[in-house]
């Protein structure tokens, strides 16, 4: 019987010490944050159709995106032909990134309130 006292009394103890730990997240300090899953500047970056790294693959393996080859315009030399056309193709996919960065934050924001209020299910995940 004391045997048992002793360990019962062991476990009690190093539990308390378990638990005693400061038991950091890697996500702590972000639930404070207006859509927990994106940073301000994620947002802004979303809104704004800012490119938010999507394309490092390529650039890192020198294909650089439309706005990367019109930020180096005066190092590439394009004819006026290239510059326009890239330059359009710029527009038109900085107009699909900022519509999809909006439906993205829009999205985040409802899944956001759907967890805190606990009424996410299966289907809404």
């Amino acid at each position: 019987m004391p045997q048992l006292i002793m360990i019962t009394a062991i476990l009690i103890a190093t539990s308390s010490l378990a638990l005693g730990q400061d038991l950091k997240s890697p996500h702590a300090g972000l639930v404070k944050r207006k859509i927990k899953s994106l940073s301000v500047e994620e947002i802004q970056g979303f809104l704004s159709g800012k490119g938010m790294g999507f394309a490092k693959a390529g650039e890192l393996n020198h294909y650089p995106g439309p706005k990367h080859a019109l930020d180096l315009s005066k190092q590439l030399h394009p004819s006026k032909k290239q510059f326009s056309k890239t330059k359009e193709i710029y527009n038109r996919m900085h107009k699909k990134a900022v519509r999809l960065g909006k439906l993205i934050v829009e999205k985040e924001k409802i899944l956001d309130s759907l967890f805190a209020e606990q009424k996410i299910d299966g289907t809404q995940l």
